[in-house]
Parts: structure tokens; sequence; C-alpha cells
């Protein structure tokens, strides 16, 4: 049975989420882990769990290094390309610089002038990386029965 603190943790704010971030010059569009304050930490310590098992460790592994090389990776203020990884453990290294108090991201920034980003494009190119990043969401959330 779960308690009310926990099923608390079950609405949104204390999971990942797929997000477009806009500014002025650039459109991301991301999977992200919260700061601290921000509610992030229940699905963040459930990863950080699950990389210590080598099948999950594996797992992520090549789902990530299978995204395009413009997809990137942010952890503990570090970014670097999805596809950069020369193993699972290198990945997992990486992983462990997470910082509660920074984002943890994983997506794909655009110009804001790009091509994709036309009237036209943007909507599809939503839904396209949409579905590219939800297996992730599904592996990395943490979800109580």
């Amino acid at each position: 049975m779960v308690g009310n603190d926990q099923k608390s943790k079950q609405t949104f704010i204390h999971h990942a989420r797929l997000q477009i971030r806009l500014d002025l010059k650039n459109i991301g569009i991301w999977l992200l882990f919260a700061k601290e304050n921000d509610g992030g930490l229940f699905d963040r310590d459930h990863f950080k769990n699950s990389m210590r098992n080598p099948e999950f460790k594996e797992k992520f592994f090549k789902m990530l290094t299978s995204l395009d090389g413009l997809y990137f990776i942010s952890v503990g203020g570090e970014r670097r390309s999805c596809n950069s990884f020369s193993s699972s453990n290198d990945l997992h290294t990486y992983c462990r610089k997470d910082d509660n108090k920074l984002y943890f991201i994983i997506g794909k920034d655009y110009h804001i002038t790009d091509n994709e980003m036309s009237t036209d494009n943007l909507p599809k190119e939503v839904l396209k990386i949409f579905s590219e990043l939800y297996p992730f969401y599904e592996l990395m959330r943490h979800m109580i029965e």
C-alpha cells in the first residue's frame, strides 16, 4: 500500500517531463529532470539506483547512443553528444556527475531560424522528437504501483 506522501509524489511535478523551451534565439525539445527544489529528485534517485543494474545500464547506453548526433545529454552542468560514449561504463561514469542543483536533460536544440522550426514543420518535429524521447521517459521514471 502506498502512503499519502508517496501518492503525492506521483504528480507530474515530481517526475521527468517532456518539454519545449523557447528563448529569443533557440528552441529546445527536451526530456527534463528538474532541479532539487523543482521536484525532480524522485525520478533521479530511481535512475541512479537503476544504473547500478548492468542490464539497465546497457539498455540505457544502447538507447542513448542510437540517437542522432544532434541530441545531447546534460548532467552536472556538463553537456555531451548522446553518441559520444564508448561504453555503458563510460556513460555511467558521466551520469554519476549528476548534481541535484542542476537540470538533467536529454534533448535537442534548434536555432529559431532552422527549417525544422518553421511554422509548417514545428508541430511535426516536436512530435518526432517527443516520440524519440518518450522511451527514455518510460525507462527512467519511477512509478509506484
